[in-house]
């Protein structure tokens, strides 16, 4: 079994590589999940893989033939599985994903801004074309 702190390790540098934002607290909080995972998985084949004998061993002590066990092993319970909360890391990425929006939204905004700037600019530009034409032609009238 490779320790969880290997895993963290390989993990943190492998994904910091292709991801720059890569939150190292969920790197840390996968490798602890894997080593808790594997612990449990060996928890398991062990139970399974001595059922019998335990029975054996059970029926013995109880005085009773252990011949009873030729059917089945003993109980296997399903054992215990820690998972690492990483509330923190979904708080900071929560908080990076509102960051991000309202940079959005800022965007949107300055660019409706601009949007309507520049159509106001093209409607003054077009007042003072129609002006200057108005000026020509009563230039021409007056005969100046």
């Amino acid at each position: 079994m490779v320790p969880w702190y290997e895993n963290f390790t390989r993990n943190y540098w492998q994904n910091h590589r292709n991801d720059s934002q890569y939150d190292w607290y969920n790197t840390l909080n996968y490798a602890m999940n894997q080593e808790s995972a594997a612990k449990q998985e060996q928890f398991q084949e062990y139970m399974s893989s001595t059922s019998h004998r335990r029975e054996v061993e059970d029926l013995m002590q109880a005085g009773l033939n252990p011949v009873l066990s030729a059917n089945n092993g003993a109980a296997i319970g399903a054992g215990a599985y820690a998972t690492v909360d990483n509330s923190a890391a979904m708080a900071r990425q929560q908080a990076r994903l509102q960051e991000a929006l309202q940079k959005r939204d800022q965007l949107n905004q300055r660019f409706l801004q601009d949007k309507q700037l520049q159509q106001d600019n093209d409607l003054l530009l077009e007042c003072k074309i129609l002006m200057q034409l108005l000026l020509v032609k009563i230039w021409l009238m007056h005969g100046l």
